[in-house]
């Protein structure tokens, strides 16, 4: 029954409680060993470790209604003496499920902080490097419309001179292409 306790701690704990305290609600046991209760033990840090605080509560609830009928019906168990030694290790295991169940919340938390930090750094890498090409295609269109406009300059000029002067149109060592 324990091997279920990840997946319904709050049913398990109700289970392994019912389990401990039924008996002797039915008739009154002597005595009760620590084997009935390492499993309440084992189902309260369960619940406690693998739930919210709400149904965590619950299950400490149930828990301790199991403990109090056993320490009523069992002579033995139910003296002054025998409480703190009943209630510390459940108290233990349950803040020790608490604190395990904090910690594990804490690295989720951080581990997905951490991918969407990574996600932003990736986007602003690549805005970074779309900026840099757009700057990049506008500085070498500026370039080339520049050079397109001196050579239209040029050619302008040059057909003007040999309208004018054919000799200071044409360029020293250039041939004319054959037609």
């Amino acid at each position: 029954m324990l091997a279920l306790r990840r997946r319904a701690p709050l049913l398990i704990v109700c289970v392994v409680a019912a389990a401990t305290a039924g008996p002797e609600l039915i008739t009154r046991l002597t005595i009760t060993l620590w084997g009935s209760y390492a499993p309440l033990l084992i189902a309260l840090y369960s619940v406690a470790r693998h739930t919210r605080l709400r149904v965590a509560l619950a299950g400490a609830a149930v828990t301790g209604l199991a403990l109090l009928v056993v320490m009523l019906r069992v002579p033995v168990i139910g003296t002054a003496a025998n409480i703190p030694f009943t209630l510390v290790p459940f108290t233990g295991a349950f803040a020790a499920g608490r604190v395990l169940r904090r910690r594990h919340d804490s690295h989720v938390e951080t581990r997905d902080r951490a991918r969407r930090l990574d996600s932003e750094r990736e986007e602003t890498i690549q805005a970074a490097i779309t900026d840099e090409r757009t700057r990049i295609a506008r500085e070498l269109h500026d370039i080339v419309a520049h050079c397109v406009s001196v050579m239209v300059i040029q050619a302008g000029a040059a057909e003007d001179f040999l309208d004018r002067d054919p000799q200071l149109g044409r360029v020293p060592g250039l041939r004319p292409l054959p037609i």
